[in-house]
């Protein structure tokens, strides 16, 4: 090879590379333009709940905590790759959730670098790169597990939910997955509290939910359960492993949404054994965990607390402030001509309909690009999350920018009514 060719030699991605791609990143790469400069761009876009300071670490773990346990100098080696007892036991203890069942143990637990790589970690060990082997996804749904499954070349099917039914479970869709899957559905993957939906099921529908896994020959959950707690609608959150007694459970959790500390990067996947079937996952889980050593040591050092010390009033008066975003949300678009407001129950997201036969726009990516260009408002298309013609709100921000973004909103719909 001549030197000149040797200049232009291109060196090609892995094929694991390649798969990776992250959809958000792709829409949102057609909201490319420039927000209107006479207003203040108002981001509803993000779901990280401290931008704006208004939602913060629970305080005893700041002055405290972290402080005590930096000058101790015990928290600055490496832990178990698995991560460090105590704090694998406060997990253990929190998910302590079925009266007829042993609790978990330490071993059942994994702490991770945030929950994604927990979602990461738990197909990992469940399905095989083969081409064959398929994890069930909702639709709509965080874009992130289609794109870990994508990565690792695991098949993915989609099980609907149902927007009329506050994104409920399309429990006749989950049926045909099943049946079209057979054996090669190693998993279905859960999400209550929803991201993006901003719901929060039944105990009665995650009892039918788990039902239909017991029928399926006790197909293992995996339950994203980040939002745990986080309902504001007086509607108590059911985790999946109180309602089960054989289907095995792989329960996601983990600090960043709960204690607002997404930066963090602590999370967890806690096993529920039902049956003595996930030895093998277990070990596959602790194998895998050496790959990344676990998250940081100090920031580890902090579960324990936060699980076991962090006051009920800390929750409850961050619930308050999302019920109160939530219904400001509510009451200023539920009456917009072409809107259709689901009404969140939990989470940090409200979704919103687009009907386009009202509001003069393509799609919700059309509708997207201009509230951001006209309004300087800028939300996320559901297409991220393949629902087509919602658009999703995050109601973190403080109450005068929900506000002025909810006023922006209307004036946009306004302005952009179809002609009778």
């Amino acid at each position: 090879m001549s030197a000149a060719s040797e200049l232009h030699r291109v060196i090609p991605k892995s094929l694991v590379a390649a798969r990776t791609t992250n959809p958000i990143r792709r829409i949102v790469d057609q909201l490319k333009v420039k927000p209107n400069p006479n207003l203040e761009t108002i981001p509803l876009s993000i779901g990280d709940p401290t931008v704006y300071g208004n939602f913060r670490a629970p305080q005893h773990v700041i002055d405290n905590v972290l402080r005590d346990n930096l000058r101790s100098f015990a928290y600055n080696g490496y832990p178990h790759s698995c991560g460090y007892a105590a704090a694998r036991q406060a997990v253990a203890d929190e998910n302590s959730v079925h009266p007829n069942h042993p609790p978990p143990t330490t071993d059942d637990v994994v702490m991770t670098c945030g929950a994604s790589q927990a979602i990461d970690m738990a197909i990992a060990a469940l399905a095989n790169s083969n081409g064959e082997d398929t994890i069930l996804l909702p639709q709509p749904a965080f874009p992130l597990y289609n794109t870990l499954c994508s990565s690792r070349g695991i098949n993915v099917d989609f099980y609907k939910l149902r927007s009329d039914r506050k994104f409920e479970v399309d429990i006749t869709s989950l049926q045909h997955c099943l049946e079209a899957n057979g054996s090669k559905a190693r998993g279905v993957l859960l999400n209550n509290p929803s991201n993006p939906c901003g719901s929060n099921w039944t105990r009665e529908h995650i009892q039918d939910i788990v039902a239909l896994c017991k029928e399926y020959g006790d197909i293992p959950i995996i339950a994203d359960e980040i939002y745990h707690d986080m309902s504001f609608d007086g509607l108590p959150v059911t985790p999946f492993a109180s309602v089960s007694d054989t289907v095995p459970i792989l329960s996601i959790g983990g600090i960043a949404k709960r204690f607002m500390v997404p930066g963090w990067r602590v999370g967890w996947v806690c096993l529920h054994d039902r049956g003595d079937v996930l030895g093998d996952i277990r070990q596959g889980l602790h194998d895998l965990s050496t790959l990344t050593l676990g998250p940081a040591s100090l920031l580890q050092s902090a579960v324990p607390s936060l699980l076991k010390e962090t006051p009920t009033s800390y929750h409850n008066n961050n619930k308050k402030m999302l019920l109160e975003n939530s219904r400001m949300i509510m009451d200023t678009l539920m009456d917009v001509p072409g809107l259709n407001i689901v009404e969140p129950q939990a989470a940090m997201y409200v979704m919103v309909g687009i009907d386009t036969g009202i509001i003069d726009v393509e799609d919700d990516i059309n509708f997207s690009r201009l509230l951001l260009e006209e309004q300087a408002v800028f939300v996320l298309p559901g297409q991220c999350f393949q629902l087509k013609d919602f658009f999703r709100i995050v109601i973190t921000p403080p109450k005068d920018k929900i506000a002025e973004a909810c006023s922006r909103i209307r004036q946009f719909c306004q302005n952009h009514r179809r002609s009778r």
